[in-house]
């Protein structure tokens, strides 16, 4: 069901299409409004913003009712997790990149025109990304060979070309990574570029921060795809034995 879509936008949507946001949520109205807000104080004609809620009880459907002037597509409907969510947002999307910013994940300052800046100058790289804040402490961005153990960025730092891929909703946590490992895989460190610039504030309450056992085993299957090194020997075990690892494995903090 469309709940939202901007009564100017058609006509602002002239110069159109370079960024779409897509938030998703359930349940999470105390935390919904400061992502809406910090996507309004950066928002300009190029952006679209798409939000899309679970089907909500918690009066967040209320409050995209009221924030409907800023926000060009707003779905609320059941899904089957977050990136089924993830998925319907962008099948809505008309920018040429598309940035994910969950409930309770919000801008750094000066985001979207960092992220401005190096698309002037782009070629054929399909990944732009950035550093990012969490627990309130900056966390730099690694280079794309990160990719063979994690995530070289949060996704909420991760700015996509919108090719139309979709994520893979067989994961429940870690699909991001997933696409991303699919996408060095398949191109190269030339599909990406790193941006010295924090992009968001990363939510550390989310489902990914919470489940790590989970987590890890989806990270074991992506593994399991590619020529099996001494890492995924290690983090197998680590797994199989539930023994204490670090998420970010071996990231400087």
């Amino acid at each position: 069901m469309e709940i939202a879509k901007s009564g100017n936008f058609t006509y602002l949507c002239s110069m159109k299409g370079l960024l779409s946001i897509v938030t998703i949520c359930k349940n999470n109205q105390a935390e919904l409004e400061a992502t809406i807000r910090s996507v309004i104080d950066q928002k300009t004609d190029e952006v679209e913003y798409i939000v899309v809620d679970g089907g909500s009880e918690d009066g967040s459907a209320a409050l995209l009712q009221e924030y409907a002037p800023y926000i060009n597509i707003g779905i609320s409907e059941p899904d089957e997790g977050i990136y089924d969510a993830m998925n319907k947002g962008m099948a809505h999307s008309s920018g040429a990149w598309i940035l994910f910013l969950n409930a309770g994940d919000v801008l750094a300052e000066g985001a979207i025109g960092h992220f401005k800046g190096a698309v002037v100058s782009l070629g054929d790289e399909v990944v732009i990304y950035g550093d990012h804040y969490e627990g309130g402490k900056l966390r730099h961005a690694r280079e794309p060979e990160f990719l063979k153990r994690h995530m070289p960025c949060c996704h909420q730092a991760t700015f996509f070309r919108n090719t139309g891929f979709r994520f893979d909703t067989r994961f429940r946590l870690a699909a991001d990574y997933d696409l991303m490992r699919k996408i060095w895989e398949e191109r190269g460190g030339a599909a990406f570029r790193r941006i010295l610039h924090p992009i968001a504030e990363f939510d550390t309450t989310g489902l990914s921060s919470t489940n790590i056992v989970l987590q890890r085993q989806e990270y074991l299957r992506i593994y399991s795809r590619y020529p099996k090194t001494l890492f995924y020997w290690a983090f197998w075990l680590l797994t199989k034995l539930r023994l204490p690892v670090r998420l970010h494995y071996a990231r400087s903090r």
